[in-house]
């Protein structure tokens, strides 16, 4: 696999599927991942990440109100992000920033 986004899962029937990381949503401290299938961008699915002995584990989330509140809170990220004053406000911390070093 060559793109460092693309992670492969087993299916219930133990077939690989190649899963594409689309964001890392962080919401009520815990960490989420919007995971789509790598041949259909239309459908992402939300996972719980937990860490064990420094590896990333994706655990599927079923409830309807924590997947419901993890995309809210993605939709809130692109908001923010394709605002154009934000972007001139983080363009202008990375100019302040990058004069500092």
């Amino acid at each position: 696999m060559e793109n460092s986004n693309l992670m492969q899962f087993k299916d219930d029937k133990g077939n690989l599927i190649e899963m594409e990381l689309v964001y890392i949503v962080p919401w009520k401290n815990k960490e989420y991942a919007l995971l789509s299938p790598k041949d259909d961008k239309e459908e992402a699915f939300v996972y719980r990440v937990e860490y064990k002995d420094n590896n990333r584990m994706y655990y599927p989330v079923y409830d309807d109100k924590e997947v419901q509140g993890v995309i809210k809170q993605y939709e809130r990220f692109l908001e923010i992000q394709n605002n154009p004053q934000f972007n001139a406000f983080a363009q202008e911390m990375l100019k302040v920033l990058g004069n500092k070093n």
